[in-house]
């Protein structure tokens, strides 16, 4: 009786353990992403470069002072600015910057 009453705590408490190592891993997995994210966001300059970019491709003309870029630290946001009007229209993470959409002449 006592050899089945210690199988069945040692098989309890490993059932509990691998439940709370994919949790735990499950998190780890988060933090790995969101620190690689973090040191892989790209600066404002390559908005800027992916902006003028995109703006010589639809022949359009755009100043630096017409672009914004939000940092949130995991990724960014590029705004440009036109007029009374502020809209995004493009976003960075992992090194990379697109822009999508029609840039207005």
């Amino acid at each position: 009786m006592n050899t089945i009453i210690i199988i069945v705590v040692v098989a309890l408490a490993l059932f509990l353990l691998f439940r709370m190592m994919k949790l735990i891993l499950r998190l780890v997995l988060v933090f790995l992403i969101a620190a690689v994210a973090y040191l892989t966001n790209p600066a404002p300059e390559k908005h800027q470069e992916a902006m003028h970019r995109k703006a010589d491709q639809q022949d359009v003309r755009v100043s630096n002072k017409n672009i914004q870029v939000k940092d949130y630290k995991v990724f960014s946001l590029t705004n440009i600015n036109e007029k009374k009007d502020t809209h995004c229209v493009g976003i960075g993470a992992f090194t990379k910057v697109w822009i999508f959409g029609q840039l207005k002449p």
